[in-house]
């Protein structure tokens, strides 16, 4: 039995095509394993550096009440990326009918005046 030539060419093309196509596909899987992985590392050093902006640039206070007055001082102590700044705006806020009670508080706990 004999084949024409154009059948074993026309097999031998389509066994190619098919090992292509697998090849194509393994690869395929390779490269999204790869990217997905290059993601979670973007996405982690996209979150420490993050992290490092909010730090370096979070402004450190001290604050001091000044005795026998109802003044309170403020003085920014850091960090130094920040002595760019012109000003520094405070709001104090009216907590009336606010209830502290059972919570810690740095100048002690509220009277009951």
């Amino acid at each position: 039995m004999t084949f024409p030539l154009a059948t074993i060419l026309g097999t031998t093309a389509a066994i190619g095509s098919a090992i292509a196509a697998g090849l194509a596909l393994l690869s395929s899987r390779r490269s999204n394993e790869a990217s997905r992985a290059a993601n979670r590392t973007a996405d982690s050093l996209a979150a420490i550096e993050h992290d490092r902006w909010h730090r370096k640039l979070t402004p450190q206070i001290r604050l001091a009440f000044v005795p026998g007055t109802s003044t309170l001082q403020m003085k920014r102590t850091g960090p130094v990326d920040l002595d760019r700044l012109d000003q520094v705006i405070v709001t104090v806020q009216n907590e009336a009918g606010v209830k502290h009670t059972g919570h810690s508080h740095l100048g002690g706990s509220p009277s009951e005046k």
